[in-house]
């Protein structure tokens, strides 16, 4: 059975039962920074770093200290998966104009947009037929409102992230 790590996960739990959830939070395997993690047991890579300074709907991303301490954890986790040569799959936010003054459409892998979120992967594979789940709603005059109360990419995210583990397993 191929061994999973899931970087950064926060309270994600995938249905592939052999995966190693790290965070910074009690109640995961790892609990340390994702760039520590030594990748040489894994089989398969998974990460879902801060998305706080990438995310559109962070005015402070300049002004946060976390947005700012964290910032560098997607570029460099995208890095160190490529380097290893094993499966990899990144999750975060959309914001195509910041990625691309950033560089991070220039990485040397498959991109791909679905849903909300941003995937960097070294497998092709198509995400297209995973459903996803609506969990803000725009109001004219209002803005955009928030229909779920954990959305840190949820149920949207896990479903692209188990199909990936699907494919992965499937073409060996």
């Amino acid at each position: 059975m191929k061994k999973v790590i899931y970087l950064a996960a926060g309270r994600a739990k995938l249905n592939y039962p052999n995966v190693i959830y790290n965070d910074y939070k009690e109640n995961r395997d790892l609990v340390c920074d994702m760039m520590d993690v030594d990748l040489g047991d894994y089989d398969i890579l998974i990460a879902t770093p801060p998305c706080n300074y990438y995310s559109r709907a962070n005015c402070r991303r300049e002004t946060s200290t976390y947005a700012q301490v964290t910032k560098h954890l997607l570029p460099d986790i995208i890095d160190k998966f490529i380097q290893t040569g094993k499966p990899f799959i990144v999750e975060n936010v959309r914001n195509a104009p910041l990625f691309n003054k950033l560089g991070l459409f220039n990485k040397n892998c498959f991109i791909y947009t679905h849903g909300r979120h941003t995937y960097w992967t070294n497998v092709l594979f198509n995400m297209q037929g995973i459903p996803q789940e609506h969990d803000f709603m725009d109001i004219p005059g209002y803005g955009c409102v928030r229909l779920k109360s954990y959305v840190q990419g949820g149920k949207n995210v896990n479903d692209v992230l188990d199909y990936f583990i699907e494919v992965v397993l499937s073409q060996k």
